[in-house]
């Protein structure tokens, strides 16, 4: 299969495992590959719960899940960088996989351009701008489940120190400036 026809196909070029995807090149489709979607899965599970990034990064930790590079040099995939902790996960990977449209089976291009020819800075694209492509692998999650987990994700509210939440944090929002509201409590 040529790079050209890959590439209509919707598969990428890296094996992106923590997709949980493996490589079918005759259907031109991404199959699940189950060990590493349980991993999704559950992530997705535990942000449901109510679990912020933080949680959900020492969640996989405990269970002895391994982290997309160990996971490669488990199977037998060379990597660039082979990671000292096999079970660590940062917070920042944890909230790009709640936010990669991906796990719906959906393929998101052209995230960013550049201003033109000669420059090699790369900028975002506004998402009306992005070319979504539905059903170009199979989905690991269900498309309710990630609605809910955005809607989540998107009211998350700090709690205070003394571990108290107002219940109207993330539904006031200020007149003149447009911003979210939060508790302020005095000290005492």
């Amino acid at each position: 299969m040529s790079l050209w026809e890959r590439s209509c196909a919707c598969l990428s070029m890296s094996a992106d495992i923590e997709k949980g995807l493996e490589k079918d090149v005759k259907k031109a489709k991404g199959l699940a590959d189950e060990e590493a979607s349980a991993v999704v899965r559950r992530i997705f599970s535990l942000c449901m719960q109510g679990k912020g990034v933080s949680d959900i990064a020492t969640a996989p930790w405990e269970d002895k899940a391994l982290t997309p590079s160990a996971y490669k040099v488990s199977k037998g995939i060379g990597v660039a960088k082979k990671s000292e902790h096999p079970y660590n996960r940062e917070p920042a990977m944890i909230a790009s996989i709640l936010e990669n449209m991906a796990y719906i089976g959906i393929t998101e291009s052209f995230k960013s351009t550049r201003l033109g020819f000669k420059s090699r800075k790369r900028i975002p694209t506004a998402k009306n701008r992005r070319t979504y492509i539905v059903d170009a692998h199979t989905p690991i999650i269900g498309r309710d489940m990630w609605e809910k987990v955005q809607m989540l994700r998107e009211n998350r509210h700090r709690p205070a120190k003394n571990g108290t939440a107002s219940i109207f944090s993330g539904m006031l929002y200020c007149d003149d400036c447009g911003a979210k509201l939060s508790l302020a409590t005095a000290n005492g």
